[in-house]
């Protein structure tokens, strides 16, 4: 086994789960020279067997590497008020149902017109989210006094508050999502990109 890296202190061990049920346990080795197949040893049999694919690319990760980072996903097409809470106020924006027009019109809490180029590309950034880590030694609750807080209502409500960076000098805001059970990091990039997004166009990211 020590030729194909199926030793046990070389091999990977895969088991994948459906609920409490295991579907498929097997042991990777190294891949063959054809760089296209991996060898695999199954538990219980002590033949080694040549399967297509790379599993070694595949299986061998961290922890981290392995974890699902979206963090928010919906359909943007659903969402019909937003509420934004950034410089210690609240924006409330609502989208306008007309029948004559294509367009999809956004207006502010006032009556004032938004842009809704801008505000559809702000969902385009929020519906499909993923963060940057998540934050292994937090819980969510840990996280008080969020500096933004992106709130989508549709059918159901999404939620995304950021909290303040841990120093100055950092790139990375902790975050929580109504979607996520965990508390991550995204990174100080993408705040902007939101931020910019309900900004006149002239206005830079801080």
């Amino acid at each position: 086994y020590k030729r194909y890296d199926l030793t046990d202190d070389t091999k990977i061990e895969v088991k994948a789960w459906a609920g409490e049920k295991m579907l498929r346990h097997l042991e990777i080795g190294e891949e063959a020279s054809t760089y296209r197949h991996t060898f695999i040893k199954l538990p219980g049999d002590y033949k080694v067997y040549q399967t297509k694919g790379n599993y070694q690319s595949k299986f061998d990760k961290d922890t981290d590497e392995l974890r699902d980072k979206v963090i928010m996903a919906f359909d943007k097409a659903g969402i019909k008020k937003i509420d934004v809470f950034k410089d210690n106020k609240w924006m409330e924006l609502t989208r306008i149902e007309e029948k004559d027009k294509a367009e999809v019109i956004w207006e502010e809490q006032d009556g004032k017109r938004a842009d809704s180029q801008r505000i559809g590309e702000l969902l385009n950034i929020l519906s499909d989210m993923s963060g940057e880590e998540y934050i292994e030694d937090r819980k969510k609750e840990d996280l008080k006094d969020p500096i933004y807080i992106y709130k989508m209502t549709g059918e159901k409500e999404y939620t995304l508050s950021i909290f303040d960076k841990e120093d100055k000098e950092s790139k990375q805001y902790p975050s929580i999502s109504s979607e996520n059970d965990y508390p991550f990091i995204l990174h100080e990039y993408d705040v902007n990109r939101m931020k910019e997004k309900l900004e006149p166009e002239d206005k830079k990211a801080e």
